[in-house]
């Protein structure tokens, strides 16, 4: 399973003071709770592997969900063989994947992440196919367990995070592995906008634990 992903969309985040996409604009959550900041790591950004370096300008997203419209500058994928879930990650910075394998989140970056799940064949594959959000009523076979936009201070820590109310994330073949890019599209409803377009995301190794640096 993959884990430091969701951990910093759940446990992180709720205990954080959030600012929540409202029509547009940041309405500035009143939770008192002030974590300390998050030590910095001198990453070295230098590419880590073929595909930390890929172009990312394949991913192309309209719309404005709430906060102004998402240009993807850099997407990757987390994966592993047999896993259950499945990642994937866009941001508006350059160079996503050098980051997080050097430990540490791009400062001020707004990212949109999204976690892909298998529910009933927790060895099944992800090939081609709908992910839909997945609902509170019915869970599909395989779905979208989450959508979060959310942005990031200038100390890496979410200063803005909305998740997506309804849509579907949809998977072009074939079937996911670490060899070639994931393609696919993705319509997505928040409170405040909507966003959609398509995307391709290059395969990026996932380190064991969380980033805890600020670059």
């Amino acid at each position: 399973m993959i884990r430091w992903l969701p951990r910093l969309a759940e446990a992180r985040l709720s205990a954080l003071p959030l600012a929540l996409w409202s029509c547009g604009a940041p309405t500035v959550a009143t939770t008192e709770v002030e974590p300390a900041a998050a030590p910095r790591v001198e990453a070295s950004l230098a590419p880590a592997s073929p595909s930390a370096s890929a172009p990312a300008a394949r991913s192309h997203f309209s719309g404005d969900p709430g906060g102004g419209p998402l240009k993807v500058t850099s997407a990757v994928f987390h994966w592993r063989p047999l896993a259950d879930d499945m990642q994937l990650v866009f941001a508006d910075v350059p160079n996503l994947c050098n980051f997080l394998r050097a430990g540490a989140w791009p400062r001020g970056a707004r990212l949109l992440m999204l976690s892909l799940k298998q529910n009933e064949d927790r060895d099944g594959l992800f090939s081609a196919g709908d992910y839909p959000i997945r609902s509170a009523k019915a869970r599909a076979s395989r779905d979208t367990k989450r959508a979060t936009l959310m942005e990031l201070g200038a100390d890496c820590r979410p200063v803005a995070r909305v998740d997506a109310q309804s849509g579907s994330v949809q998977l072009d073949g074939p079937t996911v592995s670490d060899r070639a890019p994931v393609r696919g599209k993705l319509e997505l409803d928040f409170a405040g906008g909507s966003l959609k377009g398509s995307f391709e995301a290059t395969y990026c190794p996932q380190s064991e634990t969380e980033p805890q640096g600020c670059e």
